[in-house]
């Protein structure tokens, strides 16, 4: 598996407190830090779940990981996402992640890149990046999947296919991935738990991009808001805070925060309080973000 990247074609399976400014006289919104929740999904993450037709997962991930990647982009447009997998497709019968990625990024040139990762990755690329996993499991692991989770390693042998997702959010009480499938929406709206001691062997894929790789593609000044940082207490430890407004809570990589509000007034600027990432993780799970001892066993 070092010399190459496998083909991925698994086959399809079934359906399965509000505050006042005084200063400037206005009303604003302030999330409170206990509304982030246990599980984080960025809300970059905008693509919906598609159901494969024959070995064509690996495109579905690539192109999901792409246009997330754009949505991360201040003033980046996203291509449609059939369009850019009907180029991402180039086999019916499986496909190589990178090479779907690069022919997306041929024909939109948004500056995306992608590399394998030769180590597990981290709690914190999941969550600011696109991570693309390739994966073999049983047939009982297969079964778990369609039914929402694979969280243990099952019995057996493998099967003679691999199969390739997107890792889009963590659940830090339950301490695994979300991670979102190509085999329609069904009960779990197209999403499985897991955790990647589960799996029998697997790849991992690293969508991004760069200052160099964007900073000559006209895409308009990006001007953070950002107040902070605040030395704020979380279960017991004390941890860097921030209070941004809606757009910066959007685009910021090293922030965790969920910038959804309530339901309020259109006309109510909405601001939120962030945690620095990487302590966030560390708080919650009691480890550093590299020391992921759920995942050591591959």
């Amino acid at each position: 598996l070092d010399s190459i990247e496998m083909l991925c074609y698994a086959f399809a399976a079934q359906d399965f407190s509000e505050a006042t400014n005084e200063e400037n006289n206005q009303r604003v919104t302030i999330i409170e830090p206990d509304e982030l929740g246990d599980v984080i999904n960025r809300t970059t993450n905008e693509t919906l779940s598609y159901k494969q037709i024959n070995g064509t997962c690996y495109s579905h991930a690539a192109t999901s990981a792409y246009i997330n990647t754009c949505n991360r982009i201040y003033g980046c447009e996203a291509p449609n996402y059939k369009e850019a997998h009907l180029i991402s497709k180039y086999s019916e019968n499986g496909g190589i992640t990178t090479n779907a990625i690069n022919l997306i990024e041929e024909r939109y040139n948004r500056g995306i890149l992608v590399k394998r990762l030769r180590r597990i990755p981290y709690i914190s690329e999941i969550i600011s990046n696109s991570v693309i996993v390739n994966f073999s499991t049983t047939t009982d692991g297969f079964d778990q999947i369609s039914n929402g989770s694979l969280l243990h390693k099952p019995l057996g042998e493998p099967e003679n296919v691999w199969h390739s997702c997107l890792m889009e959010g963590y659940d830090f009480k339950n301490d695994y991935a979300i991670v979102k499938n190509s085999w329609g929406v069904g009960k779990n709206q197209g999403r499985f738990k897991l955790r990647l001691s589960a799996l029998n062997d697997a790849q991992f894929f690293l969508v991004y991009f760069t200052i160099d790789s964007i900073k000559n593609k006209n895409y308009p000044t990006y001007s953070p808001k950002i107040a902070g940082p605040y030395n704020t207490q979380l279960n017991n430890h004390i941890i860097k805070s921030y209070i941004l407004d809606e757009q910066s809570a959007k685009y910021e990589t090293n922030i965790i925060c969920q910038p959804t509000g309530k339901d309020l007034d259109k006309n109510l600027n909405k601001y939120t309080i962030g945690y620095d990432l990487k302590n966030y993780i560390k708080i919650k799970l009691k480890r550093h973000d590299y020391q992921d001892l759920t995942f050591d066993s591959i």
